[in-house]
Parts: C-alpha cells; sequence; structure tokens
C-alpha cells in the first residue's frame, strides 16, 4: 500500500507526457492546463487512452477563453453573442466550464443563457455533497451552479449520462483549482469543453 502510494505521489511531481506539449502549444498553455488538471489525473487518463487506442486524443477538444468579469452588465451585444454562441455549443453536447470569483457574474450569466435551467441543490443546506437526483435533471440546456458544493459522484453520473445523449451542459466553479480538486476533469478527458473565465482584474 505505502509503495503504491509512494508510486503515484511520484507521478504527481513527473512532468507532463511529452504529448500535452503537442496538443496545448506553448509552455503558457501547458502551465495553464496544469492548474485544471493534475499531472496525476493527466497520467491515468493517457494510460487508459493507450490501451483502448480510440480517439480522440484525451483533452484535444478543449479549449479556453478568458474575458474581463462583467457583473451584471451583460446586456451588450458581445455579451449577447457570447451567451448565443455558448448555447449553440451546447446544443451541439459541448460542455461549459465557467470560472470566476464570487461576484464575479457566474449566475447571472447563467441566468441570461436562457432557456437555460439551474440546478443549485447546494442552497437547501451547507452540506458539501448536495445530491443531484437523476430527477433533478431537466430536458434541455441546464447548469449545475456552485458545482464544487454537489456530490462529485453525481456529476459525474451526469456527465456520462448526458455523454450518451450528446447533451451538453454547465458546471461552475470559483478558481481553476477548484476544478482541479474536485477531480472531474479525467470524465470530460474525451468531450469539447469550453473553459469561460471570468477574470476580476482588481484581484491580481
Amino acid at each position: 500500500m505505502a509503495d503504491r502510494i509512494l508510486d503515484e505521489a511520484s507521478r504527481m511531481l513527473e512532468p507532463p507526457p511529452p504529448w500535452l506539449a503537442e496538443y496545448g502549444g506553448t509552455p503558457e498553455a501547458i502551465d495553464r492546463f496544469q492548474s485544471y488538471v493534475s499531472n496525476l489525473t493527466v497520467a491515468h487518463v493517457y494510460d487508459a487512452w493507450k490501451e483502448s487506442g480510440t480517439e480522440p486524443v484525451p483533452f484535444s477538444y478543449w479549449r479556453w477563453h478568458s474575458v474581463a468579469a462583467p457583473g451584471h452588465k451583460q446586456d451588450s451585444r458581445d455579451w449577447l453573442e457570447l451567451h448565443r454562441s455558448l448555447r449553440d455549443f451546447m446544443e451541439r453536447g459541448g460542455i461549459l466550464v465557467l470560472i470566476g470569483p464570487t461576484r464575479s457574474g457566474k449566475t447571472c450569466f447563467l441566468e441570461r443563457m436562457a432557456p437555460l435551467r439551474i440546478i443549485d441543490n447546494s442552497r437547501s443546506g451547507s452540506r458539501r455533497d448536495a445530491p443531484i437526483p437523476p430527477g433533478d435533471v431537466p430536458p434541455g440546456l441546464f447548469a449545475i451552479d456552485e458545482t464544487h458544493a454537489h456530490d462529485r459522484r453525481d456529476v459525474a453520473r451526469v456527465a456520462a449520462d448526458m455523454r450518451a445523449e450528446n447533451r451538453g451542459f454547465a458546471i461552475v466553479f470559483q478558481r481553476p483549482e477548484s476544478f482541479r480538486d474536485y477531480e472531474i476533469g479525467a470524465h470530460l478527458a474525451l468531450q469539447g469543453v469550453q473553459f469561460l473565465e471570468l477574470v476580476d482584474h482588481t484581484l491580481r
């Protein structure tokens, strides 16, 4: 048991596998990627992919876009166009990962993307593992707000179900590291994922 833990710990300290440079591009892009997915997760996904020999290459359909955090000011033509393009992306089966600190406008963003239903069972209590029963997943587009407060097994199940149905949805985190520590990235490795970072420049 101790040997396995030490082996896994050493893998976490290894550089990313060579293929990641090919698909991640610049060193800055690789640094950004590693803030979202641990090396251990990459190694596990990559090992499974090598055994299966299937396409696509893991994480090759992940994309990032950053904008200044808008708060509630999302009525301009540019914001309406962004809402529309992301709705189209999810309607084609894509997954939106919305990243932004408190008061950056994440929930407002989701509300402006109507028709899109918002699941937020975390508001019923302070539990960090709020459930998402299958009956709570609505038809059409939906988002799981405060995703980190929901049971990760439920979110992984939702991701698997939606992939089988080619349905897109959105999940929400405050920081890239919150997404990484939630360990959901492995479940999305073979899917089209658009990360939208709402950057609060006052925090820099």
